[in-house]
Formats: C-alpha cells, sequence, structure tokens
C-alpha cells in the first residue's frame, strides 16, 4: 500500500535499506507500520484512508479527503485516530510530509499519537516531561538502551536521506493548525473534525447546520427520516451529518444505518 505518493514508498524504500543493513522491523523502532483501509474501527471517519498504525492502542493515521472535496491525497491532512483518548480524533499535520516531519521531531509516531488529547498549557508541560522521562530511561537503562540506539538511527535517516527536518514548535503548530480550520468555514461537528463548506454547493451558511436527530437513541433511530433528511440537506451538511450520526449512535458495520452513511460524498 503507497497510494501512489512518492513519500510513502521512499520511507518503504528506506525500510528496506535499513533492513538489508541489519537492522530489524526498523520502522517499528518509530512505532510505524504501513497499514492499509483495513485497519479501521468505528470511529475511524468514512473519509479517512489510513496508512500507518503505531502497533499500540489502536492508534492510527489517515489521509482525510473531505468527503472527496480533496482528491489528491499529498494536500490531504492527516489524521491521527486514537480510540483510547477523548477526544479520539485529532488532524495532526497539514501533509504527509509535515506527519513525517513530527515523527522526527517527537521520537515516534506512537508518542505522536499521544498528542490527540493534548490542548491545555499544563497537559503540553505534562506530555514533554513524560516525553523527556522515557527518552532518559532508553538511554540509561541497560534493556531499552539498544532500541534507542536503533530509533536514534532510524530517526536520522529519516531526516539525511528524505529531508525530513523537526518542526521546531509543535504546540504553535497545531494550534495554528486549528486556527486555519477553523478560518476555513469549518462547520463544528461532535468528533472535533468539522466539515469544511464545499464551494458553491451548499444553498444555506454553515452555521444553520445542528445534527437533527439528538434526541434519538441508535436503535430507534428513525431511518425513514434520515434518508429525507440526507435527501434534502445541502452537502456539507449532509457530511457534518454523517460525523455525528457516527459519533452520536456509534455506528458501525452491523447497524442498519451504516449503508446509509457510507455513501456520502462530495466532488468538486
Amino acid at each position: 500500500m503507497g497510494y501512489g505518493i512518492d513519500l510513502l514508498e521512499n520511507v518503504r524504500v528506506l525500510e528496506q535499506e535499513l533492513t538489508r543493513e541489519g537492522l530489524d522491523r526498523p520502522l517499528e523502532h518509530i512505532h510505524f507500520r504501513f497499514a492499509d483501509n483495513d485497519f479501521r474501527y468505528w470511529i475511524t471517519p468514512p473519509d479517512l484512508h489510513v496508512f500507518a498504525d503505531t502497533g499500540c492502542d489502536g492508534i492510527h493515521y489517515g489521509f482525510l479527503t473531505d468527503f472527496g472535496r480533496i482528491t489528491d491525497l499529498t494536500e490531504a491532512p492527516i489524521v491521527c485516530v486514537s480510540p483510547t483518548d477523548d477526544p479520539p480524533l485529532r488532524i495532526i499535520a497539514r501533509s504527509l510530509e509535515d506527519f513525517f516531519r513530527l515523527v522526527v521531531t517527537i521520537g515516534s509516531a506512537g508518542e505522536l499519537g499521544n498528542l490527540v488529547s493534548v490542548r491545555t498549557p499544563r497537559q503540553w508541560e505534562r506530555y514533554w516531561a513524560d516525553l523527556a522521562r522515557e527518552r532518559h530511561d532508553e538511554e540509561t537503562d541497560p534493556e531499552h538502551r539498544t532500541f534507542f540506539q536503533h530509533r536514534r538511527t532510524v530517526l536520522h535517516r529519516l531526516r539525511t536521506a528524505l529531508g525530513l527536518e523537526p518542526i521546531p514548535d509543535v504546540m504553535r503548530y497545531l494550534s495554528d493548525l486549528e486556527s486555519e480550520r477553523q478560518a476555513a468555514g469549518c462547520i463544528p461537528t461532535i468528533d472535533g473534525l468539522g466539515v469544511v463548506p464545499i464551494e458553491g454547493k451548499d444553498e444555506r451558511p454553515a452555521f444553520d447546520y445542528v445534527f437533527p436527530f439528538a434526541g434519538s437513541s441508535r436503535d430507534h433511530a428513525p431511518l425513514d427520516d434520515i434518508r429525507a433528511y440526507l435527501a434534502a440537506a445541502p452537502p456539507a451538511h449532509r457530511c457534518a451529518f454523517v460525523r455525528d450520526a457516527i459519533f452520536w449512535w456509534v455506528v458501525d458495520e452491523t447497524s442498519e444505518l451504516w449503508p446509509l452513511l457510507q455513501n456520502v460524498h462530495v466532488q468538486r
């Protein structure tokens, strides 16, 4: 799986080179494993194209297409899905290149995933303190030292072979990323991702959207009313509804709602 994206293929080539040089499963030292769209949890957005997981706690990453609004995955933002966190979803990078730059900065895709729920200054202080302690343990504990040295080798090669430089201020980067999403007129949704209005196709402004079935439970979701809503709602409102419905009703493949929600997309 590479989605035909040069950077992903280059990372795979680097993995092969490091393996030939004697490093066993090199990318696992930065908690990165190639994955495909079959790696999904019920909270994985339907418009997310999964490309990697960390091998821990179900954390995985994918390209967000905004329901087909973005057709070139090299321009798609990267979302982290961390099922054990609250909230469990966050746009973590502007692009795939920035994702790998963040991995180089933090040291691993797994620890990058822990940023999903880090929002306040105190949470940031705790995050960096925990990360510093883990690094100290890896460097000083004989049981971890070899793993740390191998990780350092992988990170060095990502920087030198692929030109992936660290991001200087991660907190500012993520804050700017969220501000940019909001400035684009994003419709807020329960999962925190929101939906960017589809230019020229929406007849009603974003602020008119509200989740219309908040009083219904999954077992008593009004299917006929939902079909009618999806048929009449503007495109971006339909997309926002899908995000909210998946979270509100915990919709998975066993639900009658599933086929109604999986076919919503918008092409520019």
